[in-house]
This record gives structure tokens, sequence and C-alpha cells, in this order.
């Protein structure tokens, strides 16, 4: 049995229908909630079903590990259930979440290369995070080169659903987890707008909603003017989540 620390679900190694079925919660069209900050547990749809269902599996002792920024282990809560995992999600936002006053004009970001950058669906962990110090609409400048493209299979088969216009729908009928990443970049895309310095073409970024593909720094920058803006750069968007202290 796997107790997973954020999102509190329970998988029974024993059987694969489990596992395929308990993200299908998240895509009841009142539990459409992408919430990020680890602490948020009364806006996780799934949480309270969590904790309900380790009570009756009696739990004796759980292990929370916190991986560091280099995927090495960075600590370990261990002792009862919901208590270990509290203490995990207090560690977490004392080292990896940076407060912050305001929403940014522009945010300027990397995925801090390779292998964080090998495809878009490492990428893209950079960019989630990114997208919540930047106000709405606002713009994105990211470097992430992605020699192996969008990467993944189940993660890049999506784009022929958004072409043709029914990702959403394709995806609440036949859930994977890389069709869930891949809606939660296109979602993050459509709420900025974002320029991206890679090796990708723009047949692939921009139907998923990004302005386009550029191969040089003087081409992603042309006609970018920062003039009055206020800009976050974050050299390493994939180990800080930045955390807007009015929501």
């Amino acid at each position: 049995m796997f107790i997973s620390d954020n999102d509190s679900r329970i998988v029974y190694t024993c059987d694969t229908a489990p596992i395929e079925d308990l993200p299908k919660s998240m895509y009841h069209p009142d539990l459409l909630i992408h919430e990020t900050n680890s602490l948020s547990e009364n806006r996780k749809p799934d949480h309270s079903g969590g904790l309900e269902a380790a009570a009756l599996a009696e739990v004796a002792f759980s292990i929370n590990i916190v991986m560091s920024t280099n995927g090495k282990h960075s600590a370990f809560f261990c002792g009862k259930l919901h208590e270990a995992w509290l203490e995990s999600c207090m560690y977490q936002r004392r080292n990896y979440e940076k407060p912050i006053d305001y929403r940014a004009d522009v945010v300027v970001l990397s995925s801090g290369g390779a292998p964080k950058d090998m495809n878009l669906y490492q990428g893209f962990k950079a960019l989630k995070n990114a997208v919540n110090c930047v106000k709405e609409g606002g713009e994105a400048i990211w470097l992430c080169k992605c020699p192996e493209g969008c990467g993944a299979p189940d993660y890049s088969s999506w784009l022929q659903p958004l072409l043709e216009g029914h990702l959403d729908e394709s995806l609440r009928k036949e859930f994977t987890i890389g069709g869930f990443i891949f809606y939660l970049t296109v979602e993050s895309l459509g709420q900025i707008k974002c320029r991206i310095m890679s090796e990708m073409g723009n047949d692939i970024v921009q139907p998923m909603g990004a302005v386009g593909s550029y191969k040089s720094v003087e081409a992603l920058l042309e006609g970018v003017d920062f003039t009055g803006k206020t800009v976050y750069v974050m050299p390493q968007a994939g180990n800080v989540l930045p955390m807007y202290k009015k929501d």
C-alpha cells in the first residue's frame, strides 16, 4: 500500500484498477481545483477521503520523504499518519515556498538545464511554479530547451485531441497521468503570454497556447519591452514555489 504525501491517495499495489480510478475525481465539474499550496488540505477534493480511507486501513506508521532540489533526500518525517504528513508540509513550506507581495507583469524563468529541460513533460514543472508569480495575462520568457520535444508518448499523444478540440472530453473518458500533465501545461499557458526558447517547433507550442518557440536569445526578446514593468527572475523555477500572500 502507498499513501502519497500531498494528495493523500491510497493505492493498493495488488491491482491496477484503483490506480487508474483515483485521479478521475479531479475531473468532476465541481472539483477542478489545481491548488499548489502544500498546506491547502481543505481545498483538496480528495484529501478528506484519503484520510478517512487511511483510518480504515489502520496505518500504524507513516514515513514522509521530502526531496531536495538536487534529487537527494532532504528530510524524513515519521510517526502518526496525519501529523507526520503535516510536518513534512511545514518543512516544504519553510524551505521551498517563497512568499511574494505582488504578482509581476513579467517572469523570466528557466527549467534549470539538463536533465530538467530534456522535454516539455519534465520542463513544465518550472512553468507551473512560475505562473503563480505573474499576473493573469502577463508575460513569461521561458528557457526550456526540450531536445526530446514533448517527451513521453503518454504526454505528446494528447496534442491531437487538443488540435481536434476535444482534449477535455477525451481526458475525462480515458484519464492518464501524462494526459493530465499535458492538460495542466495547456491550462498554464492559457493564463499568460509565454515565449519559449526551445528546440521545439511552433506547430507544437502554439496550439498549446504559447506565443511561439525561438531558437536564439535575440529572437526570443525581439519586441519584448520591459519598460515600467515589474519582473521576477527564476533561474531554477522548478525548485521554488512562489506564494502570493493574499491567496
